[in-house]
C-alpha cells in the first residue's frame, strides 16, 4: 500500500470557519524551501502520496512552486484540500495547468458543506461563501483537473443530507468521490458545541444521502477523524473500513511546522484519551477496533445510542477462507481491521499467514476472528451444509 504524507503548509487561517481546527497548531507558514527538503526526505522514506492542507493552502502564493516541486520529487498523487474562494479568477488554476503532469498527478478536495446559501454563510462565518466555492470549483472543472468534494456533518446541515447529495451528483457526475465527516472535536468547534448533531437523528438521511450517490456510481468515502461507532454505521461499516485503510498510523504521516507524527485519528493515544466507551461495549464483538464516542459528544448527548454487536452482519454469503497476512511491524488493530473486513465481505473461515501466526499477540487475533464467526473458545466450528 502506498505511503501518504499529509503537509500543512499554513496554520495561520484567516478564515472564520466555525469548525476551524485552529487550537494546538504553530501558527506561521513553513517556508518554502523547508517545504521541498520535507518532501524530498518523505520520497526517501517512500512515500508516493501527498495532501497540502492546514488551514487554507491557497493562501500561500508560492503553491504552484511547491506542487512544481513535489511533481519532480515523483509524487504520484498530490491533494490539495481548499475551500476554493480564491481559485475563481483561475490564475492559480491557470498557472498550475502549465506544470508537466499536474492534470495527471493533482488533484482537489474542496470544501462545500451546504449547497444552501444561507447554511453556507452560517458555517464559514462569511457572506456569500457559497457563490466564491462554486466559481472555484467551476474553474477546477473547466480545466480538467480530478477533484472530490468535502462535505462535514453538522446540526445545521444534516437534514440537507440527501439534497446535497443530489445537488453535487446533478452538478458534479465526474467528480472523484464525496468524502463526508462528522466533527472532530478541536480549535473553535470546542467552543460551538450547538454544531454537534445527534449521531442517531443524522442516520437516516445520511443513509439516502450515501445511497443516492452509490446509485449514481458516485464512490462515498467517511473521513478518518469523524469516524464513530460501529454500531451507528449498520449497513454503512464498509465506510469504516475504508477510512482505516486509507489512513491507518502503518502507512500515513502527517507533519506541520514544527513536528512529523503517524496520522493520528485510529490509533494515537492523545485521539482514544479524547474519547468514551460505556461498560456495555465490553460485550461487542467489534470493541477491539472501535474507539467510542468522542467526550464533549457524550457529555452533551449521553451514551444511550451505543448498541453493542452481538454478531457481525454476515455480508455476501461466501464459503471458503480468507488469508489474513501481517508482518511483525503492524499494529494489532490493523490486522483486526483485515479479519473484520474480510467477514463483512463474506468470508467463512480466516488462515493467517507465518507473519501473524508468530505474534505474541495471535491469541488476541484468533479471539477476535472467533467472535466474528460465532464461535466460542473450544467449540469447534461445523462443518457448512454442502
Amino acid at each position: 500500500m502506498t505511503k501518504t504524507f499529509h503537509l500543512s503548509l499554513l496554520r495561520a487561517c484567516n478564515e472564520k470557519c466555525i469548525f476551524c481546527a485552529k487550537a494546538g497548531y504553530p501558527q506561521r507558514e513553513i517556508p518554502i524551501n523547508e517545504c521541498l527538503d520535507m518532501l524530498k526526505q518523505k520520497r526517501r522514506e517512500g512515500f508516493g502520496f501527498l495532501y497540502f492542507d492546514g488551514g487554507e493552502p491557497t493562501l500561500r502564493k508560492d503553491l504552484s512552486a511547491i506542487c512544481a516541486g513535489a511533481l519532480r520529487l515523483g509524487y504520484r498523487r498530490i491533494t490539495i484540500n481548499t475551500n476554493a474562494t480564491l481559485l475563481g479568477d483561475g490564475k492559480f488554476i491557470t498557472a498550475l495547468s502549465r506544470l508537466p503532469g499536474a492534470k495527471k498527478n493533482i488533484l482537489f478536495c474542496v470544501s462545500l458543506h451546504s449547497h444552501k446559501p444561507a447554511v453556507s454563510d452560517r458555517l464559514t462565518g462569511f457572506k456569500g461563501s457559497l457563490g466564491k466555492t462554486l466559481a472555484g470549483l467551476a474553474r477546477i472543472k473547466e480545466a480538467g483537473f480530478t477533484f472530490s468534494i468535502y462535505h462535514l456533518i453538522t446540526a445545521y446541515n444534516y437534514r440537507d443530507l440527501p439534497g446535497f447529495s443530489r445537488f453535487a451528483a446533478d452538478n458534479y457526475p465526474q467528480m472523484l468521490d464525496v468524502n463526508f465527516s462528522f466533527i472532530f472535536p478541536s480549535g473553535s468547534a470546542l467552543e460551538n458545541k450547538d454544531i454537534y448533531p445527534e449521531i442517531s437523528r443524522v442516520a437516516p438521511y445520511f443513509d439516502k444521502a450515501v445511497a443516492l450517490l452509490v446509485e449514481r456510481n458516485i464512490n462515498v468515502n467517511l473521513i478518518s477523524c469523524g469516524l464513530v461507532p460501529l454500531c451507528m454505521l449498520k449497513g454503512l461499516e464498509k465506510l469504516f473500513i475504508n477510512s482505516y485503510e486509507a489512513e491507518n498510523a502503518s502507512n500515513s504521516q502527517v507533519a506541520d511546522s514544527e513536528k512529523t507524527e503517524d496520522f493520528p485519528f485510529h490509533s494515537s493515544d492523545e485521539i482514544l484519551n479524547r474519547k468514551i466507551k460505556p461498560a456495555k461495549c465490553s460485550s461487542c464483538v467489534v470493541t477491539q477496533i472501535c474507539g467510542g464516542l468522542w467526550h464533549i459528544y457524550a457529555d452533551r448527548y449521553g451514551l444511550a445510542e451505543i448498541k453493542p454487536f452481538r454478531r457481525v452482519p454476515p455480508g455476501a454469503k461466501r464459503t471458503g477462507a480468507e488469508k489474513i497476512m501481517a508482518t511483525p511491524e503492524d499494529k494489532l488493530q490493523n490486522i483486526l481491521v483485515s479479519v473484520y473486513k474480510a467477514r463483512l465481505y463474506g468470508a467463512q473461515r480466516f488462515v493467517f499467514s507465518p507473519g501473524v501466526r508468530k505474534r505474541a499477540d495471535f491469541f488476541a487475533v484468533t479471539n477476535f476472528a472467533r467472535s466474528l464467526l460465532g464461535i466460542r473458545k473450544n467449540q469447534k466450528r461445523k462443518p457448512p451444509r454442502k
